[in-house]
């Protein structure tokens, strides 16, 4: 929050990606050589980056050492045989106490068809619970996460906020040992007090959320203080806009000279995040924001969601029930076979169908289904049968809720769209895909899926790290910055005295230059003052009035040191503040003699 403004250097290095499944280690082909060297002094500084997607039912993670920028990669790279393993799952199994993680990723997932363990998942959407309650400004249309429960056990702690947030905190360092052992296995000597990290987020996320995500991360062992400035936030889609930035799609199918726009879609797990991009022709290295940023939570779970309760109109509501409640494990095996087999394989057809064996694939399902629902499916050897129209109304409350947040870019931008890129593994579904072309052909001239999409975020936060380098000592040889600037998402303010009054400090809507600084001006109240504070405010209303209305939110307080008590009232200061960071950075500076004050910015616990 209140560390200094990171230095940003520039040039395209190749990226490293290193996505693993568990104790095998797998990894991806365009990883970095193992014989990089380093002749300089390991200290306290930068010589690795780690990107981190951290999603709600996958997992990935990429590094590359900054000196390298001739970085392999795999042209003939085929995503359809190895998507399975460019990410783990978002999973853990723990021992009977909960006290320790006995597995993680793909492993915590084995065996639970014949076994009472319960593994945890979905522990990320408790960040989406806590938006959708503290969170007043950004969801509008939250129907679909406001039905899901979590049902984390209550062995992971008695407070139910802090269950997700443990889970969080469990599965990052047992990625954070993986990379560790990686790391050091490519370049001995190097620790992760060398790293940088990069860890993508879904554009909802609300300040309070990303400074859970540093509290996580710091419990992981990632850092070694929760405001550590070798931890930076990317959200998810502009990760995304990056890696297709890299991978010259832009200029392969659409972009010429006019600086053309383009939307990324990427379509996850939890969330579906868009941003309106545009390419500037006079720097082929720059990104700017055309329009504010966008997202829902209308990922992919939750046709999952849809899946179970169909299945309940079949078997009865109450024994889905007791199946999460009892049968956990099963359940979810359950749901990933509909994934393996209906979900991911669905492309729209109306002759589509599947019958589901419930008797081999959820054995545990007969002990709660009772009365002639039990007689019925006796009948049938508990097999059912899923035709396209069943499965079209699973997808079709999602879908819907994308198509709206498309609608809305291309209203915003109005419609200078050149391009759509979908990325994520829900991006990879051919029925989304054909439902985005199907509704938008008339608009929008390409809608393209670039390669490698279930790596486009992780892959192209590593790139970002690697531009966005803080080490001053450490010179990459890059020709601009990456991200220009980003279309503010609320209107800023303080208040005025006792009135209350809004004083905007900078616009929702606004352009903001990454470094771009919004200042005032302020001079003691007392002239013994020490301390001088200011509450910030948000909200998405373009011209507020007081800070006490509707739609507006206490985000947090502003506290700066005044020295030099003996010049009494004559202390002007002037406090500024960068917006277009994920996170605030504030700065202070005494106007009369010219240094710096000392300022911190401290968060609202409650937002």
């Amino acid at each position: 929050m209140d560390s200094n403004l990171y230095s940003i250097s520039n040039n395209a290095s190749t990226e490293s990606l290193s996505l693993s499944h568990q104790k095998n280690e797998i990894r991806n082909s365009i990883e970095l050589p193992d014989n990089t060297t380093d002749s300089k002094p390991i200290i306290d500084d930068i010589r690795v980056v780690v990107s981190i997607d951290f999603g709600t039912t996958s997992s990935g993670y990429a590094y590359a050492h900054i000196y390298d920028n001739e970085g392999r990669d795999d042209t003939n790279f085929d995503y359809n045989t190895c998507e399975k393993w460019l990410k783990t799952n978002t999973a853990l199994l723990y021992d009977k106490e909960f006290n320790d993680v006995l597995e993680w990723g793909e492993e915590a997932l084995k065996g639970v068809i014949d076994s009472t363990s319960r593994p945890v998942e979905l522990f990320k959407l408790g960040l989406s619970k806590l938006e959708l309650g503290l969170n007043k400004l950004e969801i509008g249309s939250s129907k679909l996460i406001k039905n899901l429960k979590l049902n984390l056990p209550t062995q992971l702690h008695p407070v139910e906020e802090q269950r997700y947030k443990r889970a969080i905190t469990d599965y990052l360092k047992k990625m954070g040992e993986l990379i560790e052992e990686g790391i050091s296995e490519h370049w001995p000597g190097i620790t992760l007090k060398n790293v940088r990290w990069i860890l993508t987020i879904p554009v909802v996320y609300s300040y309070r959320s990303k400074q859970i995500m540093r509290e996580c991360a710091f419990k992981a062992n990632l850092t070694s203080e929760i405001e550590s400035d070798k931890l930076q936030f990317i959200t998810e889609p502009e990760a995304a806009a990056i890696y297709c930035m890299t991978k010259n799609s832009l200029k392969k199918f659409f972009l010429g000279k006019d600086e053309s726009n383009f939307l990324i879609i990427d379509c996850g797990g939890g969330t579906v995040d868009l941003t309106m991009r545009k390419l500037l022709s006079n720097c082929e290295v720059a990104l700017s924001e055309v329009t504010e940023c966008t997202g829902d939570f209308c990922g992919s779970v939750f046709i999952d969601q849809e899946f179970l309760k169909f299945l309940g109109e079949i078997v009865g509501h109450d024994a889905i029930e007791l199946l999460c409640e009892k049968n956990y494990g099963q359940m979810q095996y359950l749901i990933r076979v509909f994934c393996q087999e209906v979900k991911t394989k669905y492309t729209g057809e109306e002759n589509f169908s599947y019958e589901f064996d419930l008797g081999r694939v959820c054995q545990a399902l007969k002990n709660h289904v009772t009365g002639e629902i039990n007689l019925f499916l006796d009948k049938k050897d508990w097999i059912i049968k899923i035709c396209g129209n069943d499965v079209k109304k699973m997808f079709d409350p999602v879908i819907e809720r994308i198509t709206q947040l498309v609608r809305l870019q291309l209203q915003n931008c109005r419609n200078t769209c050149s391009a759509i890129f979908m990325v994520g593994g829900f991006g990879a579904s051919r029925y989304l895909q054909e439902r985005i072309k199907k509704e938008f052909k008339n608009d929008v001239k390409y809608i393209l899926t670039p390669p490698k999409p279930v790596a486009a975020v992780v892959s192209g936060a590593i790139v970002y790290g690697l531009r966005n380098n803080a080490n001053a000592s450490v010179k990459v040889p890059l020709s601009g910055p990456i991200i220009l600037d980003r279309v503010l998402k609320y209107t800023y303010g303080t208040n005025i005295l006792r009135s209350n009054e809004f004083s905007i400090l900078a616009n929702r809507g606004a352009q903001a230059r990454i470094d771009q600084k919004f200042e005032s001006t302020f001079v003691p109240l007392i002239p013994n003052q020490s301390t001088m504070s200011f509450k910030i405010y948000i909200t998405q209303n373009n011209e507020p009035k007081y800070c006490y209305e509707e739609g507006v939110q206490f985000l947090g307080e502003l506290k700066v040191n005044l020295p030099d008590i003996d010049l009494g009232l004559n202390r002007p200061v002037k406090f500024s503040i960068c917006f277009a960071e994920e996170e605030l950075k504030v700065f202070a500076v005494n106007l009369q003699n010219g240094q710096n004050c000392h300022a911190t910015f401290i968060l609202d616990s409650e937002l």
